[in-house]
């Protein structure tokens, strides 16, 4: 029994020793069958399964090798068959690939769409207008008319981001045409609407710069037509005002007087609301530089056509206290309060009825000033406590103020 156990150990030696394919199976049926001794068996097993450990680990690195030596050869290979071929290269323009994409068929002309859009933009049918715009640009994507009067339609709408894309895609597309009237025209009115965009978002510097380019290409056009006309004075007066804001009043003078002049030389310009808004301006610059007479002159004309103006009302008081015509200065104060009094306080927000209620107490000062100046102390003082009640109510309405 012993020397059997000894030729299975020294044949299964041999095997591990002299062939590489030894599996776990063969030293697993060995242990099972007890062939071995216990103390043999223990020795035995931990050899084999070392030396399996390292047969398999060899030939895992065997195969990395062959695997990378192939990966080798196919790159030499590659390599190889590019230097035979690099000769045959012939520098050649890829052919192009063209994209067939379905393009819609309309069922009316461009200049059909594009009119229907005028005059949906005229009746301010905006939606409609921008529908009719669009389709235009689908239709002819080159044409600058279409991006220029849907950028309208997008400010009226108040999409101001999609109306600057507009315009300055618009005049992308003008750079590329040959200078003329036409294209200065459509010039005029993007560097126009440009300024309303700044203007609206209190961009004031980019909006000062727009319309300065924007009046800068009305002298370079020969033939100028009313509506070129009528853009021009709106940029006129627009411009003044952003300078009269910063306190240049004499340049804003002149540009307010252009704009006046621009207006009344066209019958079709020259409404009164338009002209009256320029009066005002006009009036206002003239306040600010000092001019006292020629502004109040001004705030006459535009309240002739505005009567219920708060503004220009208030305007009036002060210039008259100025220039030291008390009683008329009275009269416009008490005009300024009656217009006050009429606002319905409950449909104002609280810092409107804040702002009402500062604009009474200003009005009654202002009335108690000009009864001081003619040494009417009674009323002088009847008007400063009425004023004093007024904003200590404003501020404070919520506990009783203690009499004075």
């Amino acid at each position: 029994m012993k020397r059997q156990s000894l030729r299975v150990f020294s044949s299964s030696l041999s095997v591990l020793v002299g062939r590489t394919n030894i599996n776990n199976s063969r030293i697993t049926l060995l242990k099972s069958n007890n062939i071995l001794p216990s103390s043999v068996r223990r020795g035995f097993s931990s050899t084999c399964m070392v030396k399996a450990r390292e047969i398999k680990l060899n030939s895992f690195l065997k195969e990395v090798k062959k695997k990378a030596s192939d990966e080798e050869e196919l790159e030499v290979d590659l390599v190889k068959q590019f230097e035979e071929n690099k000769n045959l290269i012939v520098d050649e323009k890829p052919q192009a690939t063209t994209v067939v994409t379905k393009q819609r068929v309309f069922d009316k002309s461009f200049d059909e769409m594009f009119n229907e859009g005028e005059d949906y933009l005229e009746k301010r049918v905006l939606h409609k207008a921008s529908e009719a715009f669009s389709d235009c640009i689908e239709m002819k994507p080159n044409n600058y008319l279409p991006y220029l009067q849907r950028s309208k339609t997008y400010l009226l709408k108040g999409e101001h981001a999609l109306a600057l894309n507009d315009m300055d895609k618009c005049m992308e597309i003008l750079n590329e045409y040959p200078d003329n009237d036409m294209t200065k025209q459509s010039k005029i009115d993007i560097l126009h609407n440009r300024a309303v965009y700044y203007f609206e978002h209190e961009k004031y510097s980019d909006a000062e710069k727009n319309y300065y380019e924007s009046v800068g290409f009305y002298d370079a056009i020969e033939q100028k037509n009313v509506k070129v006309k009528k853009v021009y004075s709106e940029s006129l007066n627009n411009l003044g005002f952003l300078l009269l804001e910063r306190s240049a009043a004499e340049e804003a003078l002149e540009i307010f007087e252009k704009s006046l002049e621009i207006r009344l030389s066209e019958p079709e310009l020259s409404s009164e609301k338009e002209i009256s808004k320029i009066y005002f301006n006009i009036a206002r610059a003239h306040e600010k530089s000092g001019n006292f007479a020629k502004s109040i002159e001004f705030t006459s004309k535009f309240l002739e056509t505005n009567p219920d103006n708060y503004s220009a009302n208030l305007l009036l008081a002060k210039t008259l206290n100025k220039i030291g015509q008390f009683e008329k200065s009275i009269q416009a104060c008490d005009a300024c309060y009656n217009i006050l009094q009429k606002v319905s306080t409950e449909d104002l927000g609280k810092t409107e009825l804040k702002r009402h209620k500062k604009n009474i107490s200003f009005i009654l000062l202002l009335k108690g000033n000009n009864y001081l100046e003619k040494n009417d102390i009674d009323n002088a003082e009847k008007f400063f406590m009425t004023a004093v009640e007024s904003n200590r109510a404003d501020l404070q309405p919520w506990f009783e103020i203690p009499k004075l």
